[in-house]
């Protein structure tokens, strides 16, 4: 059977053929990842179809188009890395798992140095007189370089030893890292009691002086102020700056001579007392004086002698027949009594929520304010009146003043296991009745007066058990010391007396 073959025209041959070129052109740019330029015009006719005709009937035609291809894609790329390299950075057009071509990568050791001296670099040692104790022959004269800084630095040990305090074993230095405590020694400062070191201010009021006895001064807990109060019924405060002592303001009550001051724990009120039935506070924030009538229930005519605990929380007041009443530092009410079996002269706060009262024939007893209960009693050895009692910040030490002018410090550990206790150190320095006995904030100094003697102040340092023996000196102008007070961060001492003055000095040991 014979087939009829129809002849095809010249146009269906070229529509067959533009399309057979179109798709082999789409296969050679997806292999090389590039995509149709639909915006370019078609090349001309003539080209055109000398191009099919060479792709139709199987002319090498193929090949070259592949490969002119592939070169004017390199080309490319190279003019991306070129236009790269003149912006300063690289644009990296590499494919998840593909391979660099031809590119080397070097892979750097952080660790190692960003550079190495010259091992060949040698040293005349010879050749000057302070290096020749470096030679270990005599005829020797040139060194390498390492060999010198080895040879340095064994010179340098040798005159500089390691002190043993620096010396630290592996085992140490575990246990260094275990710990939370500071690192810095917290020791008290060292003094010297046979040079303390001070140095007499500007006295603290010298923009204005009281008109009677300083009967109270106290330094502000965190600001540099202080007050002075007195029988003049006047208030003042001051800043201290050891220079000008600027006078802040004064407060004038009318109706209460002032025989008591202190601030709150806070610094934001003063308590004044006086022999009165009534007292007053001072709001520092405001400025509001708030006067304060009879406390209900007691019977008291006067409350000169007030105390303010740590704790912010009390105001104590010495009472009748041996009572101790607490008022509350926030309402200023009554809150509750505590009972001696002997008439109170003088109380302390204790850092540790509790208080301890002197009876008059010198027997002490210890109170917890949480449960308002004795803890515990003892007495005052060869004490037969006493004045006035003492407990240093840190609970280390207490002090009991006698009529008979001797100060009797213990220890706590000692007080609170003992009835009868023995005191670690008895001062008998001065000879009239302790009127002051006041701490160092470090616990380190403990300051004695009298008011009954002219310069009748001592400073009793803890550390050696011994009284400071250069100051005061003669001429010193303390006059009759009526109160003392240290300020909160230890490095200032004012000395109030019946001059109506306040003298100011810097303990140069605690600055």
């Amino acid at each position: 059977m014979v087939q009829k073959v129809h002849k095809k025209s010249k146009s269906q041959k070229k529509n067959e053929a533009s399309t057979i070129h179109s798709k082999v052109v789409k296969e050679f740019l997806n292999e090389e990842g590039l995509e149709p330029d639909l915006d370019k015009t078609e090349m001309d006719t003539d080209d055109e179809e000398l191009e099919l005709e060479e792709l139709v009937f199987g002319s090498n035609r193929k090949k070259n188009l592949h490969t002119s291809l592939h070169t004017e894609s390199k080309n490319e790329k190279k003019l991306d890395v070129e236009s790269n390299d003149d912006l300063g950075f690289f644009i990296d057009t590499k494919m998840e798992g593909e391979e660099d071509d031809g590119m080397i990568t070097e892979t750097v050791d952080p660790t190692l140095p960003a550079w190495e001296d010259d091992d060949e670099l040698v040293v005349n040692i010879n050749d000057k007189a302070r290096l020749r104790k470096l030679k270990k022959d005599f005829n020797e004269s040139v060194v390498s370089g390492k060999e010198y800084e080895e040879r340095l630095r064994t010179q340098y040990e040798k005159m500089n030893p390691t002190p043993s305090w620096a010396k630290v074993t592996e085992g140490q230095q575990d246990m260094l890292f275990q710990t939370t405590q500071p690192l810095i020694s917290t020791k008290r400062p060292i003094v010297n009691p046979e040079k303390f070191d001070i140095i007499r201010m500007k006295n603290a009021n010298q923009q204005a002086y009281s008109q009677c006895v300083i009967q109270a001064i106290g330094f502000h807990p965190t600001a540099p102020v202080m007050f002075t109060a007195g029988l003049d019924k006047t208030l003042r405060l001051f800043q201290i700056d050891g220079k000008e002592n600027p006078k802040i303001q004064n407060f004038f009550i009318k109706d209460m001579p002032i025989y008591s001051a202190n601030f709150s724990s806070t610094g934001s009120q003063v308590i004044l007392t006086g022999r009165r039935t009534v007292f007053y506070t001072l709001d520092l924030e405001s400025g509001e004086m708030l006067k304060i009538n009879q406390i209900r229930g007691r019977t008291e005519k006067s409350y000169e002698r007030s105390y303010v605990s740590p704790c912010n929380k009390y105001i104590a007041i010495l009472g009748r027949d041996g009572y101790i009443i607490l008022l509350s530092m926030k309402t200023k009410q009554w809150v509750a009594n505590l009972k001696m079996n002997v008439p109170v002269v003088a109380i302390a706060f204790s850092s540790k929520n509790q208080l301890w009262s002197l009876g008059s024939e010198g027997s002490v007893y210890q109170w917890n304010l949480d449960t308002k209960q004795c803890l515990h009693r003892f007495a005052d050895e060869g004490c037969v009146k006493a004045t006035t009692i003492a407990v240093s910040n840190s609970d280390e030490f207490i002090a009991i003043g006698s009529q008979s002018g001797v100060v009797n410090v213990y220890e706590m550990d000692t007080v609170l296991k003992s009835d009868f206790p023995a005191p670690i150190k008895a001062i008998m320095n001065l000879t009239t009745a302790i009127t002051t006995l006041v701490f160092h904030p470090s616990s380190d100094i403990l300051a004695i007066a009298s008011n009954e003697l002219k310069d009748s102040l001592r400073l009793f340092h803890l550390s050696t058990k011994r009284i400071v023996l250069n100051w005061p000196t003669s001429n010193t102008p303390l006059g009759y010391v009526s109160t003392v007070a240290f300020s909160h961060d230890g490095r200032f001492f004012g000395i109030g007396n019946d001059k109506g003055k306040v003298l100011l000095y810097r303990l140069e040991a605690y600055v």
